[in-house]
């Protein structure tokens, strides 16, 4: 229960939560999962106000707004994925959990509380603080240092009796983070399986008719419920685990220096303009069309 050993691991795990390549690690990856999932409800609330026609449809563009959701939505399923990939070589919540639980003997209350600069001892922290404060001269302001900063230690305390089990009468540096806790996690984590089942099948592979035959119906489509509920449970997890070893938090839906709704009450296109879009679309049709008559001569070295 080395100390040493503590911090090596508990920088390996505040690399894959956020200290790591931003591209890869798991609390980036939550924001951007935040900001989609923003995204998709901005616009579901604007076709639920759009007019409506007779048949009380949408009078918004399918072709534009259905692609755009489902494409939003591929995006959150993909996403999920990752995070609760069981792979070896990738950072994922999941393998973080499940090393955070290998290594679940080096999490003791003695090395969380060292890690963040405090001492075992919360009556020693608490005298100290007063010391400090009682020093300082009235009408200024001051900052308790972070070692001695007693509310502090208190909370980190207070959480460790938490994950360990521990009433505060039977605190001990010894005391060591739930196992069951965190087996417990990775049952959670569990619960993603239809996301990851769905993107395997559909998204990151095209798996055929025979190997889908053996889905349980269930597996076979995905709601932006269960997005959503996945999200949350995933948020909530690395949330945990980030306050938990690293002391700290991160904002999952990011705020805007501007005004993210500017121009959001502008038409896509101007009426006059609805011809270049077709012929777009034409150009690209007929683009496609030369595809199928490919001269593929050259790869036989012709002529």
């Amino acid at each position: 229960m080395s100390l040493n050993d503590y911090i090596e691991k508990r920088e390996e795990w505040i690399k894959s939560l956020s200290a790591g390549d931003p591209k890869t690690s798991i609390m980036p990856e939550l924001v951007q999962l935040a900001f989609r999932s923003a995204l998709i409800r901005i616009i579901a609330t604007g076709i639920e106000s759009s007019p409506k026609n007779e048949m009380g449809e949408s009078m918004l563009n399918g072709l534009i707004w259905n692609t755009l959701t489902s494409q939003l939505a591929q995006a959150q399923a993909l996403a999920i994925r990752r995070l609760v990939d069981t792979g070896k070589d990738v950072f994922s919540l999941y393998r973080l959990v499940n090393d955070v639980k290998a290594h679940a003997h080096l999490i003791t209350r003695k090395n969380v509380l060292a890690a963040d600069g405090f001492d075992s001892d919360l009556d020693e922290i608490k005298r100290k603080c007063a010391e400090f404060r009682a020093k300082q001269p009235n009408g200024v302001a001051f900052s308790v240092p972070d070692d001695i900063n007693y509310n502090r230690a208190k909370e980190r305390n207070e959480l460790f009796d938490k994950v360990s089990v521990v009433a505060e009468a039977d605190r001990s540096p010894d005391d060591t983070i739930s196992v069951k806790l965190l087996e417990n996690l990775l049952d959670e984590l569990s619960k993603c399986e239809n996301v990851k089942t769905f993107v395997n099948k559909y998204l990151a592979h095209s798996s055929t008719p025979e190997n889908r035959r053996h889905l349980d119906p269930s597996q076979l489509v995905l709601t932006y419920g269960q997005l959503r509920d996945a999200e949350k449970l995933i948020c909530q997890i690395a949330h945990f685990l980030q306050g938990l070893l690293a002391s700290s938090t991160t904002i999952i839906l990011p705020y805007f220096t501007g005004d993210p709704y500017l121009y959001i009450d502008q038409p896509l296109v101007n009426t006059t303009d609805i011809d270049k879009l077709k012929d777009a679309w034409s150009e690209y049709e007929k683009e496609t069309k030369s595809w199928v008559n490919w001269d593929f001569s050259y790869l036989l070295g012709g002529t």
